[in-house]
């Protein structure tokens, strides 16, 4: 039987077979757009798959981010110091 409700504004429930697991990510549609629960999905997975990948490695060594998300994340940083330092 599916679950459908959650007294949290974002649950995230787990099943598994012989081949898989597969998760069922419950939200609240008045506080969170389909394309944001998306997003930590597939923040969740890489974490996920890098710790499966590396279990004797610590949590913080872990990437949630995609390499592309990264590059942008790092390629925003760079505009707002410049931006900050030319008193913008």
């Amino acid at each position: 039987m599916p679950i459908t409700q959650s007294k949290f504004d974002v649950a995230v429930f787990a099943s598994d077979n012989d081949k898989e697991i597969n998760f069922h990510w419950i939200y609240s549609a008045d506080l969170f757009e389909p394309s944001t629960i998306a997003v930590m999905s597939q923040h969740y997975e890489n974490l996920l798959r890098g710790i499966v990948a590396r279990p004797e490695s610590r949590l913080d060594t872990f990437e949630m981010l995609s390499p592309e998300e990264k590059e942008k994340q790092s390629a925003d940083k760079n505009s707002f110091a410049e931006t900050k330092a030319h008193g913008e």
